[in-house]
């Protein structure tokens, strides 16, 4: 990854320049909770008309990732913001993270707040999630939008591939609040699109008691000393090549932690579309959070009338 600090960063502005900010934070959107017989789950939830998104955060992230794109996207849509199992401010059992059960989860988490048919968004880690939902459930989809996704190709950062070495990565993520700040700062193009408190928000659900089981245990389920497994890349791509519901792969032009070297594979697929965001890292949602909505608010659309015709 790259750390370089705010003063350091090619084409750094203030935030006060960037129009995509005038909406102010929303990091204290009020928690709600799901138990999924006594799994512990939280959701942000917004909107109270339209077809139903739910959102899945990266790895190591959290609800709060979608805070800039929640209110817009609930202009439109009722809209269910998730906290993974391991993550965030849902619990942290100590099971075995793998893929199967992560999408398990989303699917009752959908039963819990009694969504039937829905769109899946997911966010690096959990656009791999999204793909392991559609693997499970593809009737239930309306379509899925990846966001910068694991799992569609081999290439991935260091960051991760140091953290899947054994014994490694038990030791780097011990609660450390400098190494939130690089982990938050690495992914993003310009550090001042960041939001306040974001940073101190991730060092604190990595304090939490089972936090590094969960991250290092799902983190493993997809990524090796030498790039993203490649079981599940060949996965991942057999499921988008026969998927039915329409996709969105969105990247970022500066995303150095999962390059987007897979687009010639997926462009191929004929219900898959793809968007470059330029000058825009690992997490669009909050670096360009209105272009964002401008790309994808009318794929949510025309993906239910394509199912409908």
């Amino acid at each position: 990854m790259d750390h370089l600090d705010p003063s350091d960063r090619p084409g750094r502005t203030d935030l006060r320049e960037h129009p995509e900010h005038a909406h102010a934070d929303h990091l204290n959107h009020p928690d709600l909770h799901a138990d999924l017989d006594g799994l512990r789950l939280r959701y942000w939830q917004a909107g109270d008309h339209g077809t139903p998104v739910v959102l899945l955060h990266a790895l190591g992230a959290s609800v709060e990732f979608w805070s800039r794109t929640l209110p817009r996207l609930a202009e439109h849509h009722r809209v269910f913001a998730l906290d993974l199992p391991g993550f965030g401010r849902s619990d942290k059992p100590p099971v075995r993270y793998t893929p199967a059960f992560l999408a398990e989860t989303v699917w009752r988490f959908a039963d819990a707040v009694g969504l039937d048919r829905l769109h899946l968004m997911g966010n690096s880690m959990g656009g791999a999630v999204s793909m392991e939902c559609a693997i499970q459930s593809p009737e239930r989809l309306h379509s899925l939008v990846l966001v910068c996704p694991a799992g569609l190709g081999r290439a991935v950062g260091p960051g991760p591939r140091t953290l899947s070495v054994p014994y490694v990565g038990e030791t780097l993520t011990r609660p450390d609040r400098a190494a939130s700040r690089r982990s938050v700062l690495g992914c993003v193009h310009r550090h001042s699109t960041v939001p306040d408190g974001l940073v101190e928000t991730v060092f604190r659900h990595s304090a939490d008691d089972g936090a590094a089981h969960g991250l290092l245990g799902t983190l493993r389920a997809f990524v090796r000393h030498d790039g993203q497994r490649m079981e599940v890349v060949d996965r991942y791509r057999e499921r988008l090549a026969h998927l039915n519901a329409p996709v969105l792969v969105l990247t970022g032009e500066k995303d150095r932690m999962i390059p987007a070297d897979y687009l010639d594979v997926v462009r191929a697929y004929p219900n898959v579309r793809t968007h470059e965001f330029a000058d825009c890292g690992h997490y669009p949602q909050l670096e360009v959070p209105d272009e964002f909505s401008r790309v994808v608010l009318p794929f949510l659309h025309d993906a239910v009338g394509a199912i409908r015709d």
